[in-house]
């Protein structure tokens, strides 16, 4: 009697499993073959994670992604009909086609990667590099060499959240046409002074302006 196997819901099995490790036996790599320019670092396009993928179809092995409103969903799929599923966030640079775009095409690059067991050729630090440094970017010469770090203790003194001062700074910077906004650490040390120091008065018109816009958000 031949063994006989049985897949939950279509998830995995001995095809699936052995023709991934005979995949994995080619020691696919993704080449870096891509600058970002700004950070001066290299990294695998979504060409680069296909054209190594590709090579997974010898072995009855394909990935299939199908982009939703919020996730990516990517699946490996075996001849066999087994297969594998898993999902990964949109994370939306800019609130635009264009930020939704880029953010469709790093997480299929990274979701394939992964789900075959892809490694790039090199560090690759394209995701870490840009968000990090796009963070920083936004930040005010103030805040950068310091001269800010005194919002802390003294909103802590006030009994008042970070978070979401913060929130309300961007509430209060927030471009009607544009979306754009500005935060807590792009403010200068002027700005900063003068809008704890409102926020210390409860009488102020700057406090009275907080008071309301929470009260609303509750």
């Amino acid at each position: 009697m031949s063994e006989q196997t049985t897949t939950i819901n279509g998830r995995g099995g001995p095809e699936l499993f052995k023709a991934l490790a005979e995949f994995h036996k080619t020691k696919p790599v993704a080449v870096m073959d891509s600058v970002n320019a700004g950070f001066n670092s290299e990294y695998a396009s979504i060409s680069a994670v296909r054209e190594a993928a590709y090579g997974a179809a010898e072995f009855g092995l394909v990935v299939t992604q199908l982009v939703g409103v919020e996730t990516v969903t990517t699946m490996l799929c075996h001849e066999s009909g087994q297969y594998l599923s898993t999902e990964t966030c949109i994370i939306r640079t800019r609130d635009n086609v264009h930020g939704f775009g880029s953010g469709v095409t790093y997480s299929c690059r990274y979701a394939a990667a992964a789900i075959l067991g892809i490694p790039f050729g090199d560090k690759d630090d394209d995701g870490n590099a840009a968000v990090e440094a796009q963070r920083k970017a936004k930040h005010s010469p103030d805040f950068k060499n310091g001269r800010n770090d005194f919002q802390f203790p003294r909103l802590k003194e006030l009994d008042l959240d970070r978070t979401e001062v913060d929130e309300y700074v961007q509430h209060l910077y927030r471009d009607a046409t544009t979306g754009k906004t500005k935060k807590l650490s792009a403010l200068s040390r002027s700005q900063t002074d003068k809008l704890i120091e409102g926020l210390a008065k409860l009488d102020s018109e700057r406090r009275q302006s907080f008071d309301a816009w929470r009260a609303d958000r509750e």
